[in-house]
């Protein structure tokens, strides 16, 4: 009777859980023009978690030049330790930081002959993320949009690093750049959304209207009606062994 019994219990909680309670998840990206969120409709139901994803890839463009004579095809490593700002119409959220870090190399062609110097591009790629959870009071009928920035897009705030550089070699971040063209010359898009990817999940927990509560008994409860029930079930085959006896 134990096995069934637990089983009986597990599934009339899980049943009573599922009635009572949904999601609804609803993504973005800066990409794709920050459409933004809606709001939860409160006649939904009662809103009890809400819960924000961050993924980001963020690109910047360098410039490098070497004395004429050191022309050629070279080889830069890199590594970024930079923030990105969120920017949201919500107050609280608005200017917090999230860690965007990424390492690498190019192979940079560096042939291209200016004023005596050898001139190459190349990119640089951050990557970082957060999983915030937020205050649900703020999202109940209440439209919401995100929409950050990579703080080190505009120029050089000191966040990038490099090794193998060539020798008598000089570099520039390139401001409001973030891709380099197959011609090798630095392409600025039309702003910094552009420049690599923002992508948002935003996440309602919720009680539906009308679900039933208190369906699911506390667990002093549940430890109560499993002992009625094993009770019960002695009883029974107590009386069971009586009636086979007297047979």
């Amino acid at each position: 009777m134990k096995g069934p019994l637990w089983t009986a219990a597990i599934i009339a909680a899980c049943m009573a859980n599922a009635a009572s309670a949904a999601t609804i998840i609803q993504t973005d990206s800066e990409q794709a023009g920050s459409r933004g969120f809606r709001g939860f409709d409160s006649a939904l139901g009662t809103l009890n978690k809400v819960s924000l994803d961050i993924s980001l890839s963020k690109s910047r463009v360098w410039a490098i030049n070497v004395p004429a004579a050191n022309a050629g095809i070279k080889t830069v490593r890199w590594t970024v330790d930079g923030n990105w700002r969120l920017g949201s119409s919500i107050a609280s959220l608005d200017g917090l930081l999230v860690r965007l870090a990424g390492s690498g190399s190019d192979t940079v062609d560096m042939t291209r002959i200016q004023d005596g110097r050898a001139l190459g591009f190349f990119d640089v790629i951050a990557t970082g993320g957060a999983s915030l959870s937020l205050d649900p009071t703020l999202f109940v009928d209440t439209a919401t949009s995100f929409n950050g920035f990579d703080l080190g897009h505009n120029g050089d705030v000191g966040d990038t690093s490099f090794s193998l550089l060539p020798s008598s070699s000089q570099l520039r971040q390139l401001s409001g750049s973030c891709f380099v063209t197959t011609s090798g010359s630095p392409s600025s898009p039309a702003g910094e959304d552009f420049c690599g990817s923002a992508s948002y999940k935003l996440t309602f927990d919720y009680t539906p209207a009308g679900a039933p509560t208190g369906a699911v008994p506390e667990p002093a409860t549940w430890a109560m009606m499993l002992a009625g029930f094993a009770t019960t079930g002695a009883a029974l085959r107590r009386r069971r062994r009586r009636a086979a006896a007297a047979a």
